[in-house]
């Protein structure tokens, strides 16, 4: 037997993302909480074009997830933060090797080595609003009979 699960409401909801990307600590001079990208000053303009091209790329993964981008607020940025220099932790020393997702301990000596200030490597944080269909999925469910 099918049974359908219908929903009556599916107008599209908001919902907001956030990407982190890792600059070189040499351009991250520029101090932002909120700021659009496009609203960036001149004198930090290759940093304004490296966060455009990554939001570009957010942009583009999120659409293959069925989120729909829409400009109300552009696309804003916060930072910088101490990078956490993942890609230098993973592949240094066999105690960072993430063999094995099922155990937390492994990914949780990475978060304990995050710097303090900003070093070789400085995060920015990407947020962007998108749209979302909530999808109805047809699934049949065997019944006991059937099993």
């Amino acid at each position: 037997m099918t049974q359908i699960l219908v929903a009556k409401d599916l107008r599209r909801q908001k919902a907001q993302k956030r990407g982190i990307i890792s600059v070189p600590g040499e351009m991250a001079k520029y101090k932002c909480a909120g700021v659009r990208i496009q609203d960036m000053p001149l004198p930090h303009r290759h940093l304004q074009q490296v966060l455009h091209e990554a939001a570009k790329q957010m942009i583009a993964k999120q659409a293959l997830r069925g989120f729909e981008y829409f400009d109300h607020d552009g696309v804003h940025v916060y930072g910088p933060y101490p990078s956490y220099e993942f890609r230098e932790h993973m592949l240094t020393g066999d105690e960072y090797a993430l063999k094995s997702s099922a155990n937390p301990r492994l990914a949780a000596q990475l978060v304990k080595h995050r710097a303090t200030e900003i070093g070789a490597y400085a995060d920015y944080l990407i947020v962007a609003n998108f749209l979302a269909v909530p999808k109805v999925v047809e699934y049949e469910i065997p019944s006991k009979e059937e099993q």
